[in-house]
């Protein structure tokens, strides 16, 4: 197994998780055991140890790129719930929270 096809794995689990097809636990999952299964791989075959480096680096840059996002993410739902508290107009949320008209309307059915 070599760095390409891991990288391409765990990217590829971000997207399914980014289209809703798969949830965070899972991503994290198949993140920590491609990392793991790279690993064991590298170690058993004497493969260049410096590559284990490098994938587990991969991995955690995009674990934590991922999990930078989806902060994000929260934070801007939360100013959106504010601001349609406030009563602000969704032209205005959308202006300031980034977020798309059809995900605050579905912040807006929550807080009725």
């Amino acid at each position: 197994m070599n760095r390409y096809i891991a990288e391409r794995v765990v990217r590829l689990a971000h997207r399914l998780g980014d289209k809703g097809k798969i949830n965070n636990e899972d991503i994290e999952k198949i993140t920590t055991s491609i990392g793991e299964l790279f690993k064991h791989l590298n170690d058993k075959y004497k493969a260049d140890m410096k590559l284990n480096e490098e994938v587990s680096d991969m991995i955690k840059t995009l674990y934590d790129e991922r999990v930078f996002v989806k902060g994000k993410e929260a934070q801007a739902i939360e100013v959106a719930k504010e601001m349609l508290l406030d009563g602000e107009s969704i032209t205005k949320i959308i202006k300031y929270s980034k977020l798309s008209e059809e995900k605050i309307r579905e912040i807006e059915k929550t807080l009725k």
